[in-house]
């Protein structure tokens, strides 16, 4: 998990989305309208978080597929069904785990990175996830998610950070300049914000000391405006 930035909202949420929210909270339940599950809505979700599950940085689509997730759930909280703060996109298994859990105690709720601080919370140590300063939300957020339980995770991340330590050991024994600085583009690109897994490759590439602080945050601002 990352800290990300929310986008513009969707033009289609802002000039129907207290038409659609009002209908989807009147429907029975068992009829409920997916309101939210619109290419267009999807679409912007994706430039978010680089198409990835806003929770395990996974990229899914190959192999599964992305769903939206309400970060306050829509069974307790339908008027917030298509709130484009309260939207963001993750994997079925982080949707199945979190489920619709909530919790009125601000120290057990599980991190959103579109508003926390997740440096302040969670620390990667190899391809371990673990709290960060005895943090309690990031605990629980670890415990709800199974971020640190799911065997799939940890392997995947580990594959990645071999990868990554191949090109670190290359630019830490690279004696001439320009060479040392084409190894450092390479590893940037691996450690991007848009690379899976991004916050476990750049906890390990600073042990290796190589400073990643260049790499940029993603700014709302940058993105398009989806119609």
């Amino acid at each position: 998990m990352i800290s990300l930035s929310k986008g513009q909202t969707p033009g289609w949420i802002r000039d129907h989305g207290p038409e659609e929210t009002a209908k989807y909270e009147a429907a029975p339940e068992g009829s409920k309208p997916r309101i939210w599950h619109r290419e267009d809505i999807i679409a912007a979700l994706k430039l978010e978080t680089g198409s990835k599950c806003m929770y395990c940085e996974s990229f899914v689509e190959a192999v599964s597929y992305l769903t939206v997730e309400h970060i306050m759930p829509k069974s307790r909280f339908p008027e917030l069904a298509l709130a484009w703060d309260n939207l963001g996109l993750c994997c079925p298994r982080c949707n199945t785990n979190k489920g619709s859990y909530w919790t009125d105690d601000a120290n057990l709720l599980v991190l959103n990175p579109f508003t926390d601080n997740v440096d302040e919370h969670i620390q990667f140590i190899g391809p371990m996830v673990v709290s960060k300063h005895e943090s309690k939300r990031a605990e629980n957020t670890i415990r709800k998610l199974r971020l640190a339980a799911r065997d799939d995770l940890f392997i995947a991340r580990a594959r990645r950070i071999q990868e990554l330590d191949t090109y670190l050991l290359r630019w830490l024994r690279e004696p001439r300049k320009l060479y040392k600085e084409l190894y450092a583009e390479d590893i940037f690109g691996m450690i991007s914000r848009e690379s899976e897994y991004s916050g476990a490759l750049r906890a390990y590439a600073e042990t290796r000391g190589f400073a990643f602080s260049s790499v940029p945050a993603p700014s709302s601002d940058a993105m398009p405006e989806a119609e």
